[in-house]
């Protein structure tokens, strides 16, 4: 049991001492332009659950990292 509480411990204390990334939350404007999409594209996307967002007094918002793993997992190099 002292074993557990002593990894319990070790756990938590590191999680405090690692900075905690903050989230940057963008509009569906910015997306649309990020990604040079329609409005009826980006609402396509969020419908078949192509990129995930969260709605707040009627707006929606998207995570800046998504709407970037969407770019680099469509990024071609050339050969």
């Amino acid at each position: 049991m002292a074993q557990i509480h002593e990894m319990v411990h070790k756990h938590h204390s590191h999680r405090k001492t690692r900075p905690r990334e903050k989230t940057q939350w963008i509009d569906s404007q910015e997306v649309i332009n990020r990604l040079h999409i329609s409005q009826r594209k980006l609402q396509e996307m969020r419908l078949h659950g192509k990129i995930s967002y969260t709605s707040f007094c009627g707006k929606i918002f998207f995570k800046e990292c998504d709407v970037e793993k969407i770019l680099n997992d469509h990024y071609h190099t050339r050969k």
